[in-house]
C-alpha cells in the first residue's frame, strides 16, 4: 500500500498514478468488508496511530477515488511495470467502473431504494463510456511465471495437504449439474465442513481422492488468479436489474454471466435445461426483488475459489443458505461476520481501536459490519 501512495506521491506518471489509485481503493474495499470501520483518511501518511474511519465513509472514498482515477487517465503518459494489463489504459478504466459496480451493489442492504446512494453510483459506473469488464480478455487476473512466483493455489499443496474444497460446495455445484466442478475440484468428494483435524485427518485417510481445491490443470505453478471477472459484471447488472436499480434485461445479463464464467474455466455453456431447473431459474419479473436468491447463488459459484468474495456475498444476501462449522470455537458458533482487530493494533494504536471497537458494538466475529446490518 505504501508503494502505491509513494507512486501517487512522486507523480512521474499521471497513468500510473491512477492505477495505483484504483488498486489502492481495491485493497482498502477488502481491508474494511473484513473488519468494518478502518483508518483510512489518515492511513498511509505516516501517522503511527491513526483514527478509524467509519465503513459508511471508507465506502464513499473508494467510490469517489475509482471515479476520479478513472476520468483523470490521458494519452500521452506511459505505465511501466504493469504486469496486469501491460499498460492498457483501457482496460484499467474498465477495472475502475467495474469496481464501482461491486462496491455499489455490496452496500445495496443500507440503500436498496432505486434512488439511494448505491443504486446512483451503479448507474453511474454502468453509463460511463470507458465500459466495464464483460469479457474474460479484460478480467483483472494476476498471471504467475512460476519459480520463484508460483501461483497461490499450487503453493496450497508444495508441502501442505490441508486444503480442500468443501463438502457443501461440492453438494451446491451437485445440485445443480454444474459442470464447473471439473475445475472447481480434483474430485466430487467433499471435505467434511467446518470440522476439527480430529475428525479431518481420519476421514482424509480412509478417502484419498478427497477434492482438492482447483483440479489438477487449473493449479500448476505458473498458474493465474482472477480477482475481478466479466461473469461478476453480468451478475451484478443482473442483481441491479431485478432490484430496479437499472431497466436492463435481467435474464440476457443472467445467462451471459453464467456462460463467460464456465468459459473462464475452459469449459461450455450449459445447456437451456439447465437455466429453466428452479435453483437457477429467475421465475419472478425483473424489478420485483424476487430473484436475488438464485443470482447470488450464481455470483457465489463464479467467485469461487475467492473467500471473501464468496463471504461477502453470503453476508450481503443470505445466500446460499449456509449452516455454522459443527465443531465452531467462537462463542456464539455462528459464521463469522467480520475479522476482529489484531492484538498488535491493540498494543500500538490502542486508543484509536479501543474508541473504534466500541463505536461498532463490540470488537467481535459476531459484530455485522455497516453494509451487512
Amino acid at each position: 500500500m505504501m508503494d502505491l501512495q509513494n507512486i501517487i506521491n512522486v507523480n512521474t506518471s499521471n497513468n500510473m498514478s491512477q492505477v495505483a489509485r484504483i488498486l489502492k481503493a481495491y485493497i482498502f474495499s477488502t481491508i474494511t468488508d473484513r473488519w468494518g470501520d478502518i483508518p483510512y483518511s489518515k492511513a498511509l501518511k505516516g501517522d503511527k496511530t491513526p483514527s478509524f474511519d467509519k465503513q459508511e465513509d471508507v465506502y464513499r472514498g473508494c467510490v469517489k477515488e475509482l471515479t476520479e482515477a478513472e476520468n483523470a487517465f490521458n494519452t500521452t503518459s506511459s505505465i511501466s511495470g504493469d504486469i496486469i494489463y501491460g499498460g492498457d489504459v483501457a482496460k484499467w478504466k474498465k477495472l475502475a467502473n467495474t469496481l464501482r459496480l461491486r462496491l455499489a451493489i455490496q452496500v445495496s442492504k443500507r440503500f436498496p431504494s432505486s434512488t439511494g446512494w448505491a443504486a446512483t453510483e451503479f448507474r453511474a459506473a454502468l453509463a460511463d463510456a470507458a465500459g466495464t469488464i464483460t469479457t474474460n480478455a479484460d478480467n483483472f487476473v494476476v498471471n504467475y511465471p512460476g519459480g520463484n512466483f508460483r501461483s497461490p493455489w499450487f503453493s496450497l499443496y508444495d508441502g501442505r495437504k490441508d486444503f480442500g474444497e468443501s463438502d457443501k460446495m461440492v453438494a451446491l455445484v451437485g445440485s445443480l449439474g454444474d459442470a464447473r466442478q471439473s475445475a472447481f475440484g480434483s474430485s466430487t468428494i467433499g471435505v467434511p465442513y467446518g470440522r476439527v483435524r480430529g475428525f479431518v485427518d481420519p476421514w482424509c485417510q480412509a478417502n484419498p481422492n478427497w477434492a482438492r481445491i482447483l483440479s489438477d490443470a487449473n493449479r500448476p505453478q505458473n498458474g493465474s488468479v482472477v480477482l475481478v471477472s466479466a461473469a461478476e459484471t453480468h451478475l451484478l447488472r443482473a442483481e441491479a436489474a431485478d432490484r430496479g436499480w437499472t431497466t436492463e434485461d435481467m435474464n440476457t445479463l443472467y445467462q451471459a454471466g453464467i456462460a463467460v464464467s464456465h468459459a473462464q474455466w475452459g469449459i461450455a455453456a450449459p445447456g437451456s435445461s439447465y437455466y429453466t431447473q428452479s435453483g437457477v431459474a429467475l421465475a419472478s419479473p425483473a424489478g420485483t426483488g424476487a430473484n436475488i436468491r438464485n443470482i447470488a447463488i450464481q455470483q457465489y459459484i463464479a467467485a469461487y475459489p475467492d473467500g471473501l468474495r464468496g463471504w461477502n456475498i453470503w453476508r450481503r444476501t443470505g445466500f446460499p443458505v449456509l449452516t455454522p462449522a459443527p465443531d465452531a470455537v467462537n462463542a456464539t458458533r455462528q459464521i463469522p461476520r467480520r475479522y476482529t482487530y489484531g492484538t498488535t493494533s491493540y498494543a500500538t494504536n490502542t486508543t484509536a481501536v479501543t474508541a473504534a471497537a466500541a463505536a461498532i458494538g463490540g470488537d467481535t466475529q459476531d459484530t455485522k459490519v455497516w453494509w451487512d446490518q
